[in-house]
């Protein structure tokens, strides 16, 4: 933590002590003057109302978590606390007046009274408000320190396990092989490591309106693959449906943002959507399936009814709003990374103006909600627009039996084929070839590229 971050952390606590301190003593004040023992129903109010702002991140989360409800248990819970607590120190105050010889005598309840008690309120939520700026303040500056801290340690680790497993494969060649298979239409073969270049052809941009860039920012990349998954969404209490599925998977990764205007980095607006330093901190995006979700993806096939590729266009609509925040993290299709780890929802994405080489035109558009800082509101938008969007592969990752009993307790045929796993989930299986190699970290990966067929357009 540095000096400037350390005076803010102070300042913030002796700013939380002397607050705790100024009601303590108004409370016992009151009781030594012998003001009306009313004022305790009173204060319990405003008690209760300022406690509520000084946790004010613990009271987000219980709305995260059930919505009014648990705001309404919370409260039905805080009240009785508060007003024994007020009630307490009045008591405190009221006994030491007592022994007092000259002591006032206890007085009704005025207007008087209600007037301080309103301005001691009034100074309170002023100081409240200063210190959930400043707490907001420290955590964008703690997230920025540790999304750099945890990029080096990535690096770090991912140079480490490099060394290593080039270190294992070429001492110990008889490892076991995992059987992943992957199913390619494209002629091309790559390995997972190449799948932020798979589509850097791609011509697009993704606006953020109302953000410091409104021309928006460039696509670097944009992949288009799927993956039959043999349980979606069966651990995930109120999900439809649940069972295989074809998970239909699009992600897209953009330049920094301040790549075509680096002026003025480190300029502030009047929120975080609109402050040039907030969006540098975190420097670009990503876009794509949800890898928390039991549900990363669109879902398109339930095995009952097979996907037909190469239709001229597509189009489709994914976790409407409102959303329940209970168990959205387990059934989102997407995420993203744009000002820390946020949250989308409300997707409409339209595949269109198929190319003869396959390709299609996206628009994809949808709402956002900065939960990184704590705002479930999906008060933001996004518009990614980008042509030359290519097919690129299905995986079955679970295809070997003895690994989807591992993890899913799910019987597979161990002399079932690729092609015949993945017959139910597309409707031409047939045009589909089937090649196995051994990727870097010794898992047998089975790829299959999809034949010619004669172009509709």
């Amino acid at each position: 933590m540095t000096t400037d971050n350390l005076k803010n952390f102070l300042w913030i606590q002796y700013l939380r002590v002397a607050l705790a301190l100024m009601i303590v003593l108004a409370m016992m004040l009151a009781g030594f003057m012998g003001r009306s023992p009313w004022l305790v129903l009173v204060v319990t109010l405003l008690f209760t109302a300022l406690y509520a702002l000084g946790k004010w991140a613990v009271w987000t989360n219980a709305w995260h978590a059930g919505g009014g409800r648990k705001i309404v248990v919370g409260v039905l819970v805080t009240l009785p606390i508060q007003a024994i607590v007020a009630g307490v120190f009045y008591l405190i105050g009221l006994g030491v007046g007592r022994l007092l010889p000259d002591a006032a005598p206890i007085v009704a309840l005025s207007l008087q009274d209600m007037a301080v008690a309103l301005i001691a309120f009034l100074v309170c939520v002023a100081a409240c408000v200063m210190i959930i700026r400043g707490e907001a303040a420290l955590r964008r500056l703690a997230s920025t320190t540790a999304a750099a801290t945890a990029a080096a340690d990535n690096l770090l680790s991912d140079t480490n396990a490099a060394n290593a497993t080039n270190a294992t494969n070429a001492t110990n060649a008889t490892n076991t092989l995992v059987p992943i298979v992957d199913v390619r239409k494209n002629n091309e073969m790559k390995t997972k490591a190449d799948q932020t270049t798979l589509d850097s052809s791609v011509d697009g941009r993704i606006y953020f309106p109302g953000n410091p860039w409104p021309l928006g920012h460039r696509v670097v990349s944009c992949t288009f693959n799927a993956s039959v998954c043999p349980a979606v969404g069966e651990y995930t209490e109120g999900y439809p449906n649940p069972g295989p599925g074809l998970m239909l998977e699009l992600e897209l990764m953009t330049a920094d943002y301040d790549e075509e205007d680096a002026t003025d980095r480190d300029a502030e607006g009047d929120s975080d959507w609109t402050s040039k330093i907030v969006w540098n901190n975190y420097h670009s995006c990503t876009l794509g399936p949800s890898h928390s979700s039991q549900v990363q993806g669109i879902r398109v096939s339930d095995g009952t009814t097979p996907f037909v590729f190469d239709l001229p266009e597509y189009r489709f609509k994914v976790d409407p709003l409102p959303v329940d925040w209970t168990t959205f993290s387990q059934t989102s299709a997407f995420r993203t990374y744009l000002l820390g780890h946020d949250t989308v929802a409300d997707h409409d994405i339209a595949l269109h103006s198929r190319q003869p080489d396959g390709s299609y035109t996206l628009d994809w558009t949808g709402k956002i909600a900065l939960t990184y800082f704590g705002d479930d509101e999906f008060k933001y938008d996004f518009h990614a627009r980008g042509t030359g969007v290519k097919f690129n592969e299905i995986t079955l990752f679970y295809f070997d039996a003895e690994r989807a009993k591992e993890y899913y307790d799910i019987d597979l045929d161990p002399k079932l084929s690729a092609r015949d796993y993945l017959a139910p989930f597309v409707a031409d299986p047939d045009n589909f070839n089937f090649e196995t190699r051994v990727d870097g970290i010794k898992r047998a990966v089975v790829y299959a590229k999809r034949n010619a067929i004669t172009d509709p357009i």
